[in-house]
């Protein structure tokens, strides 16, 4: 056995299992696909300044061992003369006949061969030598000519004198041959003492004449994949570094490969450890492995040193080895070293010990498993296996099923099982060399079973008899047993399929229905699962959505579904999916709709303000109520009772009641970023979930908390009494104390969705986020990573007890974020949108967990489904499309699947130009793994519509610091320098992070990133180089307008207390870092005014030495303030400015706080008197107003 380490290398382990960002910490090992038969262990080394240390053992298989040998060194030359140097090796015993070429290089009619080396005999006695050729031959032993036929021939057989030998003596031997003709033949046999024929000289008794070491066979190719027609082949030491030259003329100085095989022979016995150094891919086979001992396989740019050992070797011995190298562009360096028994340095394998010869190895096989078939049913299984010396194999079998055989060339076993029976088979690989290696497995052939159609199995109340009747074909002699999976005892086997079951508890169960042969017992299971519920509410609850069914009497139902960038809504009718239209929203930056009980549709525009009530027949606005300056509305929701509507206002933190006039009856203060809204099937209970979390205790220091004084905080649904219209209680979705794993992890919701509520009332689900806020290596010393930094999750809140059911939770393993949630109208399953990895989970909301996933399009956003819940319908917000999904198999029949019915597109002429769409849809995405890994880190989990997340994240393990998430939201991509350290200078820059931190393998070639100084932030440019990079710079830049400030007068004008404000601004020369009009910030140096602490950390890994300044436009909507979130409120961040700013006192304070509160991207003087009643003109009258056909 011997140990393997491998140097870690950010951002990951080339070739290996490791993946993260710098040092692996924690280091968790996991399956490895190029090492499937390695068994990790914990390093116990690792540090975030040196390499981590992968360590895992495996078996070297080392021939040639002094007891037996593997044959004599034939070495080939073209011409019949011997002369020149030898253009291939190879360990081998002499029984031959070709009709090809014997070796790579050589010509088949016009090549000579020389064997060298010794042989052993095994028993005392008289020898006899034969040779059989058919040109030129000559045998020596001891240097004493026995055999001569150095000439022209035909086949011819030559036979020596007696020779004695003694038992275990090697004596040394040659044999020299020649070919002139287009075959060639050529064999050494003997007649041992006793025996009556004549036989091969086994490779067992030959030992090949390792003092012609000269080196590794090279073979080099114009290209990085090891493919095509070599362009050189030579003899050599690995052991170069070529710089910016080529390794020989006819070698390419860059995109060139090479692959070294031979063997290796030491003189010396003990344990020997060995080393790769190459600046790009690089792999290593030794001792017949079947995967590399060694294997980085990627271009690095630097030299990277890979160690292999120790591994204990013997005097004499011959082993196989295989290097392989490419060299990407600039210098080239590989060398190939070892430290021998007693050194404590590394050396280069010196060519004396290299042979460009293979000690042959037997064939290894992959391993097989075990297989089950049926008589008469057609199968088949591919055989793999690998020759060390890269030989072709031959395959054979042994106790195969009658009726299967096995193809020798390709190693596939096929047919049809005639008998049934359990067979063990044995299969074989051989090499030319007749080596061979060998795998068995057991093959069972039962009896064909019964064929059964899917079981009808629709949703059931509990109490109620779940009757199944399966339909089934080609029975035979068979009997049936039903699991229920509830807890109660199998039935008893009956020859009857059908069964009846009364389900008492509501859940997902799984349902086997066990068929079994009476002929031979065999079996099979038809497994599905059967959904119990509870009774529904009279009416149905309603939360707020940008998707909905439009029910209509007598006549097709129709699909609305909001298009945020085109400000339009696009009308279906059901079932067909006939597009009736695309009409305007009435205004800009619509967030949901709602339909009017025994009404018409109202959508929500969140940009212009203002509430649309669309006509059904004619889809023109018919009303339109204008929300007050700044408000940003978003969610809407009617009562199901149809007598008032509940609208979220996220600017000013409000929800206002309306009454059906359109008159507002209510306004209600529940705290900031209220968006989705819900309610409750009486319309007596309201659920306002607040979208960004609050800042959590500790947030912008080095230590961050769950709760205060042992109370959980977290994100927040607000209840409101509708009747009182008063807040009932917050509720709190908590910071999740669960371990970080590659399947769960920490942190506080966040980006909360619509609570929707179940059908029969008792609970509530939110989707959300989860921010590990609490990960960093100043915070935990754990590294942010792909999977524990951002998860998606689904809260559940019981209804009974009013109170998150936190160990309900469910993490939505791979993804993100969850954007919307819909239960199907028994409540069987709830139905949540994954934005980040394009899919839908189905989950079993009473047992609390994911069941499977359906994929759909780019940022699902919203989900409805039918009335008959046969039908799920997407809004798919980055591809412009519905997808509408059949969902009969699972809730007719109880099986995980769903099936694609079509995918209509919402949008006819786009809104946004080609380059913003593309990189809008590249930064609400995480499935193109280019981007991401496994679906988690989309630029727009943390920067939604791009905005900021209120999250404060350790970023130490950057090279940064604590560093508060930005809103990007009116900087057009061009404040000049980006992040708080300002340390990209191009928004392409996030290149590095896209790799680095989300572990996506980048929007730039290879070539492109690690050109000149790219990759690093600050360096070369990118832009221009990637189209792609290129179209989320444009999106990012397309961001040039800040949110509205709803704290100025209702004409858009500064108040009279923020007009003072302003001239305290100016006094106090905050213009002369932040500026006005327009507010760029970023444009000057990086300043310190006295907010640099410990916890701010470093500037790319260098001194921070100040902070990029902050545009203030729109500051008003971006709490907490400064680089690490530290300030709560403006005043807190006006007063953290100690270094070179003047304090006003306390009443211009309140004056500037007020003007920085108002602050938008005008300068506050002129007034939008005009725009506003332009708005307001769109429409006017109550909410009922529009309802059609």
């Amino acid at each position: 056995m011997a140990t393997i380490f491998t140097a870690c290398r950010s951002p990951a382990i080339q070739g290996g299992c490791c993946r993260g960002f710098g040092c692996c910490l924690p280091w968790t090992p996991r399956a490895c696909p190029q090492w499937p038969n390695w068994s990790p262990s914990v390093p116990t080394a690792c540090r975030s300044s040196s390499p981590c240390l992968r360590t895992t053992t495996f078996e070297w298989v080392v021939t040639g061992a002094s007891s037996q040998g593997s044959g004599l060194i034939g070495r080939y030359f073209t011409g019949q003369s011997l002369g020149g140097t030898a253009v291939y090796l190879r360990t081998e015993n002499v029984d031959f006949t070709w009709n090809t070429s014997p070796a790579p290089g050589v010509s088949v009619n016009d090549f000579s061969v020389e064997w060298s080396g010794q042989v052993q005999a095994p028993s005392s006695g008289t020898y006899q030598f034969q040779t059989v050729s058919d040109d030129g031959v000559r045998l020596a032993l001891n240097n004493a000519t026995l055999i001569d036929n150095w000439a022209n021939h035909g086949t011819t057989t030559d036979t020596s004198g007696p020779v004695q030998l003694l038992a275990g003596q090697r004596v040394p031997i040659s044999l020299k041959y020649f070919n002139g003709n287009a075959t060639g033949t050529v064999r050494l046999l003997w007649k041992k003492p006793g025996a009556g024929a004549f036989e091969v000289v086994p490779a067992s008794v030959l030992f090949g004449d390792l003092s012609i070491a000269t080196g590794l066979r090279a073979t080099y190719f114009n290209n990085t994949t090891l493919s095509g027609v070599p362009v050189l082949e030579r003899v050599e030491s690995p052991n170069f570094d070529w710089g910016q030259g080529a390794p020989d003329p006819k070698v390419q100085a860059d995109g060139f490969s090479v692959r070294w095989q031979g063997s290796l022979v030491v003189s010396t016995s003990g344990d020997y450890e060995f080393r790769t150094e190459a600046d790009d891919g690089v792999r290593m086979w030794g001792g017949g492995i079947v995967d590399p001992v060694i294997n980085r396989w990627s271009a690095s740019g630097a030299v990277v040193a890979d160690t292999v050992g120790p591994v204990a070797l013997t005097a004499g011995q011959t082993v196989p080895i295989t290097l392989e190298y490419f060299d990407q562009d600039k210098a080239a360096v590989v060398r190939l070293l070892w430290k021998t028994p007693g050194s404590s340095a590394f050396v280069p394998v010196p060519a004396s010990n290299l042979l460009s010869t293979l000690a042959n190895a037997a064939p290894v096989m992959t391993a097989l498993t075990d297989r089950q078939g049926l008589r008469g049913v057609a199968d088949s299984v591919t055989v793999s296996a690998r020759d060390p010396e890269g030989a072709a194999l031959s395959y054979s079998a042994s106790g195969l099923p009658s009726g299967m055989s096995i193809d020798a060339a390709t190693g596939v076993i096929s047919g049809t099982p005639t008998v049934s029976g359990v067979y063990a088979v044995l299969v074989t690989a051989t090499d030319s060399d007749r080596m061979s290696g060998q795998a068995g497995f057991t093959w069972t052939i039962t009896e064909p079973l019964a064929e059964v159609d899917p079981i009808e199995a629709p949703p059931i109340l509990a109490g109620q008899t779940a009757s199944y009747r399966p339909v089934v074909k080609s029975a035979g002699s068979v009997e049936y047993i039903w699991q229920f999976g509830d807890g109660s005892a199998d039935t008893a086997a009956s020859t009857s399929p059908n069964a009846d079951h009364v389900y008492t508890t509501p859940g997902v169960y799984l349902v086997n229905l066990i068929i079994r042969s009476t002929v031979d017992g065999s079996r099979k299971t038809v497994s599905f699962r059967q959904a119990v519920t509870t009774p529904v509410t009279a009416k149905a609850p309603l939360a707020s959505t940008n998707i909905l069914v439009e029910p209509r009497t007598d006549v097709a139902p129709r699909l609305w579904v909001l298009s945020p960038d085109n400000s339009t809504v696009t009308v279906f009718e059901l079932p067909s999916m006939n597009r009736l239209g695309e009409v305007s929203t009435g205004g800009s930056g619509p967030t949901t709709l709602g339909l009017v009980p025994n009404g018409p549709v109202v959508v929500v525009n969140q940009t212009s303000g203002n509430l649309v009530v669309i006509d059904q027949n004619s889809g023109s606005v018919s009303a339109s109520l204008p929300t007050p300056r700044g408000s940003r509305p978003y969610g809407i929701v009617f009562s199901p009772l149809g007598d008032f509507a509940y609208v979220s206002y996220e600017a000013t933190g409000q929800v206002v009641k309306y009454d059906l006039t359109g008159a507002v009856v209510g306004t209600l203060t529940v705290g900031g970023n209220p968006r989705h809204l819900s309610i409750s099937a009486d319309g007596s209970r309201l659920f306002v979930s607040r979208f960004t979390t609050a800042p959590q205790p500790g947030e912008g220091t080095a230590s961050v908390r769950g709760d205060i004084n042992g109370v959980k905080t977290g994100g927040e649904v607000i209840e409101v009494n509708t009747a009182a219209f008063t807040t009932q209680r917050r509720i709190v979705l908590q910071h999740s104390d669960r371990l970080d794993t590659t399947v769960t992890g920490s942190g506080v919701p966040n980006y909360l969705a619509a609570a929707v509520i179940s059908p029969d009332g008792k609970s509530a689900w939110v989707p959300s986020k989860q921010d590990n806020i609490g990960r960093g290596m100043l915070r935990s010393r754990q590294q942010l990573d792909f999977q524990n930094s951002v998860r998606a999750i689904s809260s559940r809140i019981d209804l009974t007890a009013n109170q998150e059911d936190y160990a309900a939770r469910v993490d939505h393993d791979n993804a993100g974020l969850a954007t919307a949630a819909a239960f199907h109208p028994t409540g069987a399953y709830l139905f949540v949108a994954l934005e980040t990895s394009r899919e839908v989970a189905v989950v079993d909301p009473v047992g609390r967990r994911e069941l499977f996933r359906i994929n759909v399009g780019r940022a699902p956003q919203g989900l409805t489904v039918s009335a008959d819940g046969r039908t799920l319908y997407v809004q798919n917000f980055m591809d412009r499309s519905v997808s509408v999904v059949d969902l009969s198999p699972l809730v007719r029949n109880g099986l995980l699947e769903s099936k694609l019915i079509t995918t209509a597109s919402t949008v006819v002429t786009e809104a946004l130009a080609p380059a913003v769409l593309l990189g809008k849809q590249l930064f609400y995405d995480a499935k193109d793994t280019r981007l991401a890994r496994d679906g988690y880190l989309s630029c727009a989990v943390c920067h939604a519509e791009g905005a900021d997340d209120g999250r404060v994240w350790d970023f130490t393990g950057f090279g940064e610091g604590l560093r508060n998430t930005i809103d990007l939201r009116g900087k057009a991509g061009g404040q000049g320098f980006q992040h708080w350290s300002g340390n990209f200078d191009e928004i392409q820059d996030f290149e590095g992070q896209i790799r680095n931190f989300a572990q996506g393998s980048g929007l730039m070639g290879y070539n492109e990133f690690y050109g000149g100084t790219r990759s690093t932030p600050l360096g070369d440019p990118k832009a221009g180089l990637s189209a792609d990079l290129d179209a989320l710079a444009s999106y990012v830049k397309s961001l040039s307008t800040p949110v509205d400030s709803p704290w100025r007068q209702a004409d858009g004008t500064l108040t009279a207390t923020a007009q003072l404000g302003r001239q305290t601004y100016l006094n106090a020369q905050c213009a002369s870092c932040h500026g006005t009009p327009g507010f760029p910030g970023s444009a000057t140096p990086l300043r310190d005014v006295g907010t640099l602490k410990a916890s701010s950390g470093t500037r790319s890994g260098g001194t921070l030495t100040g902070i990029d300044v902050p545009s203030l436009a729109g500051v008003w909507a971006t709490a907490p303030y400064l680089h690490d979130g530290s300030a709560a409120t403006l005043e807190d961040a006006v007063r953290a400015h100690t270094k070179n700013t003047i304090q006003p006192p306390a009443a211009e304070m309140a004056q500037l706080v007020e003007y920085l509160r108002q602050i938008n991207a005008d300068s506050g003087t002129q007034s939008q008197a005009a725009a506003r009643a332009k708005a307001a003109a769109q429409g006017t009258g109550g909410l009922k107003k529009g309802r059609g056909g």
